[in-house]
């Protein structure tokens, strides 16, 4: 995909040829991820996803996948933004810590543990391809595949990854719960 030419760079440059680019760097890099950025920053996570240190496997939902799950629950973009507690547990959901995870050594079936505690997603694998299923909703393909950031594996996903309402922080899950009552 043409938009992702700075990830494709990412991946092709040698680790030993370039500084540590940072899950959030990356991002940053990408107009199509900006939405991720955004929402990144205004959940307090900036420091978590710019560690060079940081060891993980961070599913990047494109502007587009936010854009379509927002409008889904009525929601602005801009409100969205303002709901820190909603979004941290959102955001953390996409991001399985201590693996590196790239596409060719996730199995099918498999299981990978969030940052959001006590949350997992599921890997479908059909061939090479590889879908990650969220606890609800519909699987996301992955866009754009195991992009080396430090220490870290981002993967583009076209979709926005849904934990079980149950297990957002009380105030997150009654504004999501209040969302979702009309639908």
């Amino acid at each position: 995909m043409g938009g992702f030419a700075a990830l494709e760079a990412l991946k092709t440059k040698s680790s030993s040829s370039r500084p540590c680019t940072s899950v959030l760097e990356a991002a940053m890099m990408v107009p199509e991820l900006s939405q991720f950025v955004a929402t990144a920053q205004a959940a307090n996570l900036s420091d978590y996803l710019k560690d060079p240190n940081l060891v993980a496997t961070v599913f990047v939902p494109t502007n587009d996948a936010f854009n379509k799950a927002l409008s889904q629950y009525g929601v602005t973009p801009s409100q969205a933004l303002q709901q820190a507690s909603l979004i941290r547990g959102l955001l953390q959901y996409h991001v399985v810590p201590g693996m590196a995870l790239t596409e060719g050594t996730m199995t099918n079936g498999e299981t990978l543990p969030t940052a959001l505690t006590g949350q997992s997603l599921k890997v479908k694998k059909t061939g090479d391809s590889a879908m990650i299923q969220p606890s609800t909703g519909s699987a996301a393909n992955l866009v754009e595949a195991d992009v080396p950031v430090c220490k870290a594996i981002l993967d583009v996903v076209d979709a926005l990854l849904f934990p079980a309402v149950s297990s957002l922080p009380p105030s997150a899950a009654a504004q999501l719960a209040s969302r979702t009552a009309g639908r």
